[in-house]
């Protein structure tokens, strides 16, 4: 009898997976004012705040202890990559959770697949990518390209003057300006995939451009208006005395 009562209880263990141990992380390293960082991960979340230290810091948990983190680079170029096993189902509680320091003036290059990104305060040149996450950014003065294919992008105006390039299949994008400085908005392109004219036009996604967006291109093109006077018609406004249209 205890005999059978120790062979059940072996077979129970035997057939109960091995839990598996949380990475936790914490690395930094010493870098320039403007570092570019590139920075990778499949699942989960990737949050990077600008601060004022010449460094870039990792904290987070990865909850797959096969999961493989590299974190390698120089004062110039940081490298910040979470790598899966491949061949191998994975599962909700495989998230890499990862917040990131980083100097203000850095450049970033950030690809994911289901893990949100959300970028706070980051002056320098942005580029986004997701499959599903959620993206959400600031644009200041550079570029900023952002890419989904079903994940929702929020880009919030800071009356910076950065051209912002957006590519979304069916995810919502929402641009928002700057209340403070809304006459100067950044110069908007939304387009349904590469090699597509300027147009809103974002897959089945809804575009949601803010107010104060709106109300600065209206006053940008009222400067174009001339008056319909005589005067100005002598000076070549409309379409003189012929008008084909």
């Amino acid at each position: 009898m205890n005999i059978r009562y120790a062979v059940i209880a072996t077979s129970v263990l035997l057939a109960t997976p091995a839990a598996q141990a949380v990475q936790n992380i914490d690395r930094s390293l010493p870098t320039g004012a403007t570092p570019s960082v590139e920075i990778s991960n499949v699942q989960g979340r990737v949050t990077v705040t600008a601060w004022d230290q010449q460094v870039v810091k990792v904290t987070g948990t990865i909850e797959n202890d096969k999961t493989e983190f590299e974190f390698s680079g120089d004062q110039r170029h940081v490298v910040i990559k979470v790598r899966r096993e491949s061949n191998k189902v994975h599962h909700s509680k495989d998230d890499a959770i990862l917040d990131i320091k980083v100097p203000a003036g850095a450049s970033l290059d950030i690809n994911t697949v289901s893990a949100d990104i959300d970028v706070q305060g980051v002056r320098g040149e942005q580029r986004l990518e997701a499959v599903s996450g959620e993206i959400t950014t600031a644009a200041y003065d550079e570029q900023l390209d952002v890419r989904t294919i079903s994940g929702d992008a929020v880009i919030n105006g800071t009356g910076g003057k950065a051209r912002i390039d957006v590519q979304s299949v069916s995810g919502g994008v929402t641009v928002r300006g700057n209340s403070e400085c809304p006459a100067t908005p950044a110069e908007v392109r939304i387009e349904a995939g590469a090699g597509s004219s300027p147009s809103l036009r974002p897959g089945t996604g809804a575009v949601d451009i803010g107010d104060e967006i709106w109300e600065a291109l209206g006053r940008f093109a009222h400067r174009t208006y001339v008056p319909a006077t005589e005067a100005s018609r002598l000076k070549g406004a409309g379409a003189g005395l012929t008008d084909n249209d």
